[in-house]
């Protein structure tokens, strides 16, 4: 439940920056059909992304608890993050290359992504402190 929660928290906050980042571009009149593409493709690959994060830490985190063998979950984490980080720029780049997306609106959506994943983690363990 709390991974859905939090889920649903980051895709907002994904859709809202892609939103605020097309907004950006209409009012320095930049506004492509690129730009739509590229700001909503950064979200919805960010979106994707954190999914597969949640999933492979909750693997990670059960099969280190049934071995006892914590860096073996440590060693899964790290593999994900960078195979997770090879598709995505690999797309984007892909894409960007092809000139379907606009790189720039792409990228911001995924760059708020961190500071999202920390303020959603800080503000829960707020909540929970209550």
């Amino acid at each position: 439940m709390k991974d859905k929660k939090e889920l649903i928290i980051v895709s907002c906050a994904l859709l809202l920056m892609a939103g605020c980042t097309v907004g950006v571009f209409a009012l320095i009149g930049k506004l492509t059909l690129s730009v739509w593409l590229g700001a909503f493709c950064g979200a919805f690959l960010g979106i994707i992304n954190f999914l597969i994060m949640t999933l492979s830490a909750s693997k990670a985190t059960g099969s280190a608890a049934d071995s006892g063998d914590v860096k073996a979950g440590q060693g899964a984490m790290r593999l994900s993050l960078i195979l997770r980080y090879v598709i995505i720029f690999g797309a984007l780049a892909l894409l960007a290359k092809l000139k379907v997306i606009n790189p720039i609106a792409a990228v911001v959506p995924l760059a708020c992504m961190p500071p999202v994943i920390i303020m959603t983690v800080y503000f829960a363990g707020k909540a929970g402190d209550k």
